[in-house]
């Protein structure tokens, strides 16, 4: 599937506030149609700090092959974590790259169990974010290798302390 058109934003700017449109000639021609008005598209329109931050981002992504390596992290990641937790409290881990959802299974029907598990991450040192019963994992792609690894040891370790609670 070739989209029509991509917008683009969140990582683009590296930090800083900066989304892009990006579609083939014939639908970038209807956008501006109507008199080329950016009436849509005025809250990050032309910041010039911010499309230097987002030209920057790009070329770091390109020269260290940031998104080949994240394909080959989260490929070993996921793995990793499917390893430890599979079975022990997790129905799933699914996901693209970097970008993974740990997929909870609570004993028992348990309720609250992602909250649960990521404030248990927490006092461990390592800030998770829950979705429901979904741990929700998307680090920076310069994430280390040892620092996935670390948060594969705390997400099991979290998982484990809280199941043992709920057979209390």
């Amino acid at each position: 599937v070739v989209p029509d058109v991509v917008c683009l934003g969140k990582g683009l700017g590296g930090g800083l506030p900066v989304s892009a449109c990006v579609g083939s000639e014939r639908s970038m021609a209807a956008w501006g149609a109507h008199g080329g008005t950016t009436i849509h598209t005025a809250t990050h329109f032309g910041a010039p700090p911010a499309c230097a931050a987002a030209l920057a981002t790009l070329e770091v992504l390109e020269r260290e092959g940031l998104p080949e390596r994240a394909r080959m992290a989260g490929a070993r990641w996921m793995s990793r974590l499917r390893e430890q937790t599979t079975g022990r409290g997790v129905r799933e881990v699914r996901g693209r790259g970097l970008m993974v959802g740990v997929d909870l299974d609570p004993p028992g029907g348990a309720t609250r169990w992602g909250r649960r598990v990521c404030a248990e991450a927490q006092k461990r040192g390592i800030l998770l974010r829950p979705l429901g019963d979904v741990v929700v994992l998307m680090p920076p792609l310069t994430t280390t290798l040892e620092e996935i690894e670390l948060v594969v040891e705390v997400l099991a370790a979290s998982i484990r302390v809280v199941g043992e609670q709920d057979q209390r």
